[in-house]
């Protein structure tokens, strides 16, 4: 069952979380993928994804003033970083990489969507992998980005 996210609500997210110092940017509706680079709209530049990721709140307003459905997109290695465990694999993986390296410090966790989670950390200068930890066990840092709560996954759930 898709859930329905107020326009109001992404705005009001995105700039809470740009007043705690993170970067962000706008996402495609209910998808993963930021605009592109023949995305032409009345907003300051945001069709370079991360790159153009901002604390500005004006920016961040004017882009979801033109884009109110947009997903909220969080450049990680800028205050965060994430370990990304998909599904059950993933699970394991992450059991497997805690057992021979160190347990995790308390955190923040968001179901992304059923059996899915993101785990956030402080930066600590890691790269952006995908299952170099482990099967379907990901790392968001330096020239990554994570999707964040109220956006929408593409299968429906609201992070």
């Amino acid at each position: 069952m898709s859930l329905d996210v107020v326009p109001a609500a992404l705005l009001s997210a995105a700039l809470d979380l740009a007043r705690q110092g993170l970067a962000l940017f706008p996402i495609l509706s209910r998808l993963k993928i930021p605009f592109g680079g023949t995305h032409v709209c009345d907003a300051p530049l945001h069709q370079h994804g991360f790159k153009d990721a901002t604390r500005d709140p004006a920016t961040i307003s004017s882009w979801w003033r033109e884009h109110p459905d947009a997903n909220i997109g969080l450049a990680t290695g800028r205050g965060l970083d994430v370990l990304d465990p998909d599904g059950p694999v993933g699970e394991v993986s992450l059991a497997a990489l805690i057992a021979r390296r160190w347990p995790l410090p308390e955190t923040c966790t968001v179901e992304t969507s059923l059996g899915h989670r993101h785990i956030y950390f402080r930066s600590a200068g890691w790269p952006s992998t995908a299952s170099k930890l482990g099967p379907k066990l990901d790392s968001r840092g330096a020239g990554g980005y994570v999707l964040v709560p109220p956006s929408v996954h593409p299968s429906g759930p609201v992070y």
